[in-house]
């Protein structure tokens, strides 16, 4: 399939090696140029990142763990914080997945990651949406700003690695 001038191929990941050096071998014996190698080629290794390049230009996702009702307030745009333990470096779209769930509900774009006072926990409660009785658990909480939501029509179904709890890579599953 191409978009924007470039040849996107689904490739399962346990073909990968085969199929690169299958690549090198027929761009060495040919001796000349063919119309596929003058095209750029992106490979995708699952078909989650397939869909996510056609649709939003996105070829490496990683996939942000949420409970309900969390991530059901994010897609709708309602919940713009969520509250973490911790900063997070990682910035643009990332997948929203349900927690226990095996699926990829939406994507969003995380544009941001600061520390969270208490004043600002009391007089922005419009935006993280945890009730003022509930508090803060964490000893030293962030804020993950997210903006843009996109709910998936259908959820993407995807195979959880064992031991991930916050963060999975999409870019390494089928």
């Amino acid at each position: 399939m191409y978009v924007d001038k470039c040849l996107v191929v689904h490739v399962p990941i346990k073909y990968r090696q085969a199929m690169l050096a299958n690549l090198c071998d027929l761009r060495q014996t040919t001796g000349r140029k063919s119309y596929l190698f003058e095209q750029p080629i992106l490979i995708c290794y699952s078909i989650i990142n397939m869909v996510n390049y056609i649709q939003e230009g996105v070829d490496d996702l990683k996939g942000l763990i949420i409970k309900k009702p969390w991530i059901d307030m994010i897609l709708d745009g309602t919940k713009i914080w969520e509250i973490r333990g911790t900063s997070c470096n990682i910035r643009g779209r990332i997948a929203l997945i349900e927690s226990g769930t095996g699926e990829i509900k939406g994507t969003v774009i995380l544009a941001n990651s600061f520390p969270l006072t208490e004043e600002a926990f009391k007089s922005e409660c419009i935006k993280h949406r945890i009730p003022q009785e509930s508090g803060i658990t964490y000893k030293k909480p962030y804020v993950w700003e997210m903006h843009t939501p996109t709910r998936y029509a259908k959820p993407v179904p995807y195979k959880h690695p064992q031991g991930a709890v916050i963060w999975v890579n999409l870019s390494e599953h089928e």
